[in-house]
């Protein structure tokens, strides 16, 4: 899990198509459970052209378990700190994504995170795509007691803001647009 998401979705894609065809499946429906990235990396799958050109007409339910749909954007301090580390330490692609800080080009050029273009970083893209809207039955399952996915963020809830701290603010307004996207396409 420390590769590209659109990777892990692609190659979910392949798995689809390489167990229905090895199996010589008729299928009805396609339900998806996924719990953490893996709701993200369904999520890219649905995006993929294979799945879209053979599967997509059959999704019918999707759970998501604790997804941090909109990423890690609020997430508690401590958890905070600890993704920055480990990015740090493991060269995690994919903790880049879901903390939307992997836009290269904005990230060698501004020194202040705050200045980023979050709009290039791939959650953000990824929100922007139609998926959700596809399945009959869509189930987000979240819980306030949970110390790594952003209660908010797992539940694709719009969040308010009463800051006057305009970086705050524009991250604000970065992930609402996540959020619009999103649920407008359910």
């Amino acid at each position: 899990t420390e590769g590209s998401i659109a990777d892990m979705g692609r190659n979910l894609a392949y798995e689809i198509h390489h167990y229905v065809n090895e199996n010589d499946l008729k299928l009805a429906r396609i339900s998806f459970i996924g719990h953490s990235l893996g709701g993200i990396i369904v999520r890219a799958c649905l995006t993929e052209p294979l799945f879209v050109s053979s599967y997509l007409k059959y999704c019918y339910t999707y759970v998501s378990l604790a997804t941090p749909h909109c990423g890690y954007l609020f997430g508690n301090e401590v958890l905070s700190r600890g993704i920055w580390l480990l990015k740090k330490w493991s060269k995690s692609v994919c903790l880049s994504q879901l903390s939307l800080t992997d836009d290269e080009i904005s990230n060698s050029l501004v020194s202040n995170p705050q200045q980023r273009n979050y709009k290039n970083t791939y959650l953000y893209k990824l929100s922007r795509l139609s998926g959700l809207s596809h399945f009959e039955n869509v189930i987000l399952a979240a819980s306030i007691q949970d110390r790594y996915v952003p209660f908010a963020s797992a539940r694709i809830q719009s969040i308010s803001s009463t800051t006057n701290n305009n970086s705050q603010f524009k991250l604000v307004s970065i992930y609402q647009s996540m959020v619009n996207s999103l649920l407008n396409e359910c």
